[in-house]
């Protein structure tokens, strides 16, 4: 049976998913395939069922969505369940330590992250259980989002299957968990490598969740004698501390790094611009880079220079459109044609979470960040909802995480004071994991110019503001800027209830009726430019008064030194204004004469020239 559906009013830009029946009719067909997903018929209307859906809810909120829409929402709406055996092998790691130490510790671990912006490797046994208690479960679901969201811009669970995969990070192969719950255990590549930074012990911890997950069902059932064989056969990911090196051999379809990019402010942006010319150099022709960092303005600055120095949107002002980009520090590949040797540059393209290859309109530079006071600027960043397990839950709560801690006194709340047992205020099951993230592909041996249909649909940034009958959003456009569009109800039914659905970090595909260029961060930046020129002039003005003041003491002192020597060399009863004073000035010139025409004097300014000679060439360079 085929079911007609009316078509939305913007402008036939829908109809084109369509397929046209005799009638001249829009309809999509049951059985049909569109973007990887397939089209089947519903009781209440034709839908595209949604890969991946985990629950009959969810499938019926994504039945009622346009096909397009469907396509383009994102899991951060979604609540992540750490598995099972995975959440009861980290509680069992708890049971080593006194709860209230294990609090002050994780307690800790947070103020130095709030200080430096940075996560760092573990570096003895209890930092390892730290990191692993304290920030995993917001690791996972981060990669858990950025990698669903890769499923999806590839193309669906049936049509990508990478078969060689890198994870890199501090964590226990926190991106080959993530990845291997969202393939499923039917998924077998050749070669999973997870490259584990930091302490021996955190490596020891990621084969033992590996071993977890990855041991087939049947494994359990076997006898003693065999268990321990039948489990070593299953640990699939290879798990090691040393990063193949740059332009290795082994190349891997898929690379994911999670907080690998921002190192400190004294490294950037050289540790950004190294490591992503590292891990371009290991990927496969049509390979896939998954980039994660902390949704904090640093993290989005990290993410956004190593976007900028692969696609270098500055070279291609004119042109924002997603087209594959030559990335200037790769090499050119060699392929055979016929037994003919041809020449075909390494080419890349973001696949989320921008809707352009133009400039980005929200990345202002590391040095104006740290300048400015905290969200002056704004940045691009996203959430993803996870379920507290059971050890996270009781991890915070008691006196030392139930409450804001202070840094004075880690682990408790400002003044002294905590909630003694009952957890925080208004406590939920659950947190938001944020994160800014960064997809990229490399183009095949044989790159072509052509965009896909979804390259044209914009990002919605932030949680749609629902007013009554519009619903205002926030989106990066496909044209390089922010803007804000509004989908009111008689623009179009069906566009205004996936409008009042959607959530940050969707595509948005049905466009609106209005549109209002936002400008990204301009207005800010333009209000910062004026700030520093306006507190420029003041201190050149400071500057001029300070150096008036000393040329007026200078001359004051001179006066005062010419006076003084006359006091002590004249006859009682002198006036000061005869010829002796006039004389005693003729001498102090010539004593002035005699000076600047010594050798010292000379040597000591024939030093300053060359030392202010030397200066300006260095600044030059």
């Amino acid at each position: 049976m085929i079911r007609r559906i009316r078509p939305t009013g913007i402008g036939g830009l829908v109809a084109r998913a369509y397929s046209t029946d005799v009638n001249g009719g829009s309809v999509l067909r049951y059985g049909q395939e569109y973007q990887g997903q397939v089209v089947r018929e519903q009781s209440d209307g034709v839908v595209v069922a949604n890969e991946g859906v985990d629950s009959p809810k969810r499938a019926g909120k994504l039945q009622r969505l346009h096909p397009w829409t469907a396509l383009g929402k994102t899991t951060g709406d979604e609540l992540v369940i750490l598995p099972q055996k995975l959440a009861e092998h980290i509680n069992s790691i708890t049971l080593d330590y006194k709860p209230q130490e294990l609090r002050q510790r994780v307690a800790q671990y947070y103020i130095d992250l709030a200080r430096s912006d940075v996560h760092k490797p573990a570096v003895d046994r209890v930092g390892t259980d730290v990191h692993l208690l304290g920030v995993f479960l917001q690791s996972y679901a981060s990669a858990y989002n950025v990698l669903k969201e890769t499923q999806r811009r590839m193309g669906g669970e049936s049509q990508w299957r990478p078969r060689r995969v890198l994870d890199v990070g501090f964590g226990p192969a926190t991106g080959i968990l993530a990845l291997n719950e969202i393939m499923g255990p039917e998924w077998t590549p050749e070669k999973k490598v997870s490259v584990v930074i930091g302490n021996s012990r955190m490596k020891r911890r990621a084969k033992e969740l590996l071993r977890i997950q990855e041991q087939p069902p049947h494994a359990a059932e076997a006898n003693d004698a065999t268990n321990t064989a039948t489990q070593k056969e299953a640990v699939q990911t290879v798990v090691t501390q040393g990063l193949p090196g740059y332009n290795s051999p082994k190349k891997y379809d898929l690379i994911i790094a999670t907080h690998q990019l921002f190192r400190s402010d004294y490294h950037f942006p050289a540790s950004v611009d190294d490591h992503t010319a590292h891990l371009l150099s290991l990927l496969e022709p049509g390979g896939v880079l998954v980039l994660v960092e902390r949704g904090d303005p640093k993290g989005f600055e990290s993410i956004a220079r190593a976007r900028q120095i692969m696609i270098r949107p500055e070279d291609h002002t004119s042109d924002v459109s997603k087209t594959p980009r030559v990335w200037k520090g790769g090499r050119k590949v060699v392929v055979d044609d016929n037994e003919r040797g041809m020449t075909v540059p390494y080419q890349v393209k973001v696949l989320a979470p921008c809707a352009h290859h133009g400039k980005c309109p929200l990345s202002v530079g590391m040095d104006l960040r740290n300048k400015a006071r905290s969200g002056f600027f704004n940045w691009c960043k996203f959430g993803q909802m996870v379920q507290r397990p059971k050890y996270m839950i009781e991890l915070k709560k008691g006196q030392y995480l139930a409450s804001k801690w202070d840094e004075n006194d880690p682990g408790r709340g400002p003044g002294g004071k905590w909630l003694a047992g009952s957890g925080r205020p208004g406590g939920r099951s659950y947190e938001t994991a944020t994160h800014a993230y960064l997809i990229v592909q490399r183009s095949d041996n044989n790159p072509t110019d052509s965009v896909s249909h979804s390259d044209s649909w914009a990002r919605i940034l932030r949680t749609p503001m629902k007013r009554d009958k519009h619903v205002i959003m926030e989106v990066c456009s496909p044209t390089s800027e922010v803007e804000q569009w509004t989908v009111t109800k008689g623009f179009d039914r069906q566009a205004y209830h996936d409008a009042r659905k959607s959530t940050g970090g969707d595509l948005w595909a049905l466009s609106a009726k209005n549109f209002q260029a936002r400008g990204g961060n301009r207005k800010s930046l333009a209000k910062s430019e004026k700030v520093e020129l306006k507190n420029q002039k003041k201190q050149e003005a400071q500057e001029q008064k300070e150096l008036e003041q000393e040329l007026t003491e200078a001359a004051q002192l001179e006066e005062d030194i010419i006076y003084n020597a006359w006091e002590s060399n004249r006859t009682p009863g002198e006036d000061p204004t005869d010829e002796n004073a006039d004389n005693l000035q003729e001498y102090f010139d010539e004593m002035e004469q005699e000076l600047y025409s010594s050798s010292r004097y000379q040597r000591q300014v024939a030093k300053e020239r060359k030392a202010e000679h030397w200066e300006k060439r260095t600044s030059k360079w």
